[in-house]
């Protein structure tokens, strides 16, 4: 067993302490397989909206 892993607050603990200028950030589960290109356009990503995606 493992102990449980708080990813929200570890996310916005990163984002008060990071400086970066990119344009989107992706957070993605350690177990997810990428199968194409993230294009987070094609998803209405904006500043300031976060967003989901339903797995397919």
């Amino acid at each position: 067993m493992y102990p449980a892993i708080n990813k929200p607050a570890a996310v916005l603990h990163w984002l008060n302490h990071v400086q970066t200028d990119a344009e989107y950030i992706v957070i993605l589960d350690a177990d997810m397989i990428l199968r194409g290109p993230i294009t987070p356009w094609e998803f209405k990503a904006a500043r300031g909206r976060p967003l989901s995606t339903p797995y397919e």
